[in-house]
């Protein structure tokens, strides 16, 4: 993970810097891609955190819920952000 002195102005965003909280102690995300979430998911991958395409919502609770009891390491579920 990147840490502060290693980043620019430039890179300084907010989709960055929720990336940067979300991979402190995980290295999964499972969620729907969209646009709202599209500069989130992109800045996961320099962080090197898995993004596991779900279809649903609901899913990616599930997958993350289910992906925990397996391996005993905690994940992140995102949403789309439209009001669905």
């Amino acid at each position: 993970m990147f840490g502060k002195e290693d980043m620019t102005i430039s890179t300084l965003t907010v989709p960055a810097s929720i990336a940067d909280v979300v991979c402190e102690g995980r290295t999964t995300t499972f969620g729907p891609m969209g646009t709202g979430n599209a500069h989130f998911v992109s800045s996961l991958t320099p962080r090197m955190a898995n993004f596991v395409g779900v279809r649903r919502e609901v899913a990616t609770v599930i997958a993350a819920q289910f992906y925990y009891v397996a391996t005993g390491k905690t994940a992140t579920a995102t949403k789309r952000s439209n009001p669905r």
